[in-house]
């Protein structure tokens, strides 16, 4: 695949967005790996800003949470631990 093409997708495909949190974020996670793969690594902060910036809209309130951590806590597994734990609180 061209790394063009996963890059566009990763970076700005709204097609990625799921409806629960979970697949939201491994479907983002699988696009780091295809970029991975080709030499093309995102950084945490791109990562985590297309998890936080693409949430399904029940849980967009979750963005000024996160943005209020330290920096050096942000971390995938958190992020993701929170975003489920914001999930579970809005059902």
């Amino acid at each position: 695949m061209d790394k063009t093409l996963v890059t566009t997708q990763q970076m700005c495909s709204q097609q990625q967005i799921r409806h629960d949190a979970m697949s939201h974020i491994s479907a983002i996670e699988n696009l780091v790996e295809q970029l991975k793969n080709m030499g093309e690594a995102p950084t945490l902060l791109q990562i985590c800003t297309k998890i936080i910036y693409t949430l399904p809209p029940h849980l967009r309130g979750f963005i000024a949470t996160w943005e209020a951590l330290p920096e050096q806590e942000q971390t995938i597994a958190l992020l993701t631990a929170k975003i489920l734990n914001e999930e579970k609180i809005a059902a």
